[in-house]
């Protein structure tokens, strides 16, 4: 009994020395960061664009019931679906896609959505990256800046990844500021983010030269594949359209990981009832014009995108 308790008095001392020391590294700054963030390469910041949209995404719902559209994927998603283009066409529409997005995390987050709304569609941008088994910086920023606390421990127990346990402690002790713009990145509402600028010249080179990827280098995960079963199957017991896109990419998208993607998803798209649209290589889309680094449409190219996508679906 004295060994037990000698036992669990070290488990408390250890705990309490711990969230002591998180809790003095996220107070104290230097250079106007929290020391935290000189121990860590993995912990992502507090705030950003992903705070930014689930503050607006709260507030919304307040307004909104319903949307016609929910956005999901990762950055590509996040910067080429514009919803005030959208709105403009009469159709209501908020981008959750975040930094890195992973199809595990596609799947959480659409299970807590549609507790809270019954989008028409859910339209989700995906890449061959998206199946990748590590989704920690995904993992990273939704924990520490999705407001609802339920989500963020959802995301944390399903990772199955014993660093979450530093995230949420960071959560709790770092506060959360919101970004009007990170660099040449500029939020502009409901979740959707742009560049302005078109591609610099040195990448422009790269994807003019090549060279083009000669062997697929994704190991996509079992887990991956179950979470988009899944979503697949939220969406079918709904009712909701979901459509899985393939936004516009530079020559420096591997065209052999996308035929593995594209092979899977078509052998199952007739039985699981989702539409599939694939603009990958669209030599509408110029490099130079609109993309601003090798795998993100600048804002020009976004809103060409959202024309041509619109009209597609609508048959205009």
């Amino acid at each position: 009994m004295k060994k037990l308790k000698w036992g669990l008095g070290i488990i408390v001392m250890v705990i309490a020395m711990y969230l002591f020391s998180f809790f003095v590294l996220c107070k104290l700054h230097y250079r106007a960061l929290p020391l935290v963030y000189l121990f860590s390469d993995y912990l992502g910041p507090n705030g950003g664009f992903t705070y930014n949209k689930s503050l607006e995404w709260n507030a919304a719902l307040e307004h909104y019931e319903d949307w016609d559209v929910i956005v999901l994927g990762a950055s590509r998603a996040e910067r080429s679906y514009d919803p005030e283009y959208f709105e403009n066409n009469g159709v209501k529409l908020f981008n959750w896609g975040t930094s890195a997005q992973s199809l595990q995390n596609s799947a959480l987050l659409l299970e807590n959505l549609l507790l809270q709304t019954h989008p028409k569609e859910i339209w989700l941008d995906l890449v061959p990256a998206s199946f990748k088994p590590e989704a920690l910086e995904s993992t990273a920023d939704l924990i520490q800046n999705v407001t609802a606390d339920e989500w963020a421990f959802q995301l944390a127990f399903s990772s199955g990844d014993i660093r979450v346990i530093n995230l949420l402690t960071k959560r709790f002790f770092c506060s959360n500021t919101v970004w009007e713009s990170k660099g040449k990145s500029v939020y502009h509402g409901r979740g959707f983010v742009a560049v302005k600028d078109s591609m610099e010249s040195e990448v422009f080179q790269s994807c003019q030269r090549g060279p083009f990827p000669r062997r697929a280098f994704i190991s996509p995960s079992e887990d991956a594949f179950s979470a988009l079963e899944s979503m697949v199957k939220q969406c079918k017991d709904r009712g909701i359209q979901l459509r899985i896109i393939v936004s516009p990419t530079t020559p420096l998208y591997n065209v052999h990981d996308h035929a593995w993607m594209m092979q899977w998803l078509k052998e199952r798209q007739a039985s699981s009832g989702f539409e599939l649209y694939d603009f990958s290589g669209d030599k509408r889309f110029a490099v130079s014009d609109h993309f601003y680094d090798e795998k993100h449409l600048n804002r020009a190219g976004a809103l060409k995108f959202d024309s041509l996508f619109l009209s597609t679906i609508s048959g205009r």
